[in-house]
């Protein structure tokens, strides 16, 4: 009788503390990014996309950058047109014209057919009065001078310094952001990783980068606190549903998170059963291999 009282107390505790801690850390300063536009629900990259994003209230949208063959930035993430348009070819071969004459909608749904590839240009002239912009740099090493081109682009809108509070600059390349911050350090760059990274590197970061993008499977207590130290935020990605969210805030709250179906706050707060049966991770650990492990579980 004594251990059965003594297992249901454990067990009553154990559920407690996890719907503290899931309330608590869940903040209402963290920001939600429309990866490549509201992603889920329209084309990736496209106005449509974008257009959803602010319809659900996201505080970004996330936009992928790429040159044409005569130096326009667009918006697209592959190196090539193949999978999200009518077209064959690389983005570098192909010019602004007879990139914009592909279909970029269709591959998604037909009701979205000939919608076409936007300009960073056109991004942010027609969005950034309305919401904030992650501008990724893809593939730099493809694309000699592309964060020249950004910042020229940036520049055109300097005497809107509120415009330009609400847009940051990242890509998986640290020499191409040390390269973007020493040319423009007025707006907020950062590096996105997808691999375990040790505190020392964190820190190395301090007064270069403003945030860092980390895989979700990569995030831990540690690689907050530390980032947190010298002033960093932590956004993860990608993010689809919400009990992976209120893990990654089971310990230290994260900044933000990057999620194709983007979730509320609402949605995170929401005390699932779920929840409460992955609050096994150990506040230091790595959540990258319960994570893999539990996503792999569902989806068979």
């Amino acid at each position: 009788m004594y251990k059965l009282m003594l297992m249901l107390f454990s067990i009553y505790f154990f559920l407690s503390s996890a719907f503290v801690y899931g309330q608590m850390l869940i903040n209402d300063s963290i920001i939600f990014i429309a990866h490549r536009g509201a992603s889920a629900y329209a084309p990736e990259n496209t106005f449509s996309a974008f257009d959803k994003a602010v319809k659900m209230d996201a505080d970004y949208i996330e936009v992928d950058v790429q040159m044409t063959k005569d130096s326009h930035l667009v918006i697209i993430h592959d190196l090539t047109v193949d999978r999200t348009t009518n077209g064959t070819g690389y983005v570098k071969n192909l010019t602004l014209i007879e990139l914009q004459q592909l279909d970029a909608g269709s591959w998604f749904h037909t009701k979205y057919a000939n919608e076409q590839i936007p300009t960073l240009s056109d991004v942010i002239e027609q969005y950034s009065r309305h919401i904030g912009i992650m501008i990724e740099i893809k593939n730099p090493s493809h694309y000699p001078g592309i964060e020249e081109k950004i910042v020229q682009v940036l520049q055109k809108y300097q005497s809107e310094q509120n415009l330009l509070q609400h847009i940051k600059v990242q890509s998986f390349n640290e020499a191409s952001m040390v390269k973007f911050h020493s040319l423009l350090p007025s707006i907020s760059s950062g590096i996105i990783i997808d691999k375990s990274t040790s505190p020392y590197q964190i820190l190395q970061y301090s007064g270069i980068f403003d945030f860092i993008s980390v895989h979700k499977y990569f995030v831990t207590d540690v690689l907050i606190k530390t980032a947190h130290s010298i002033d960093v935020s932590i956004f993860a990605w990608t993010i689809d549903r919400s009990e992976t969210a209120n893990r990654l805030a089971i310990n230290e709250p994260i900044d933000g998170i990057i999620s194709n179906k983007l979730m509320t706050k609402n949605d995170m707060t929401n005390k699932q059963l779920v929840l409460y049966e992955n609050f096994c991770v150990m506040p230091s650990g790595n959540l990258n291999e319960q994570l893999i492990s539990q996503e792999e579980k569902s989806k068979g």
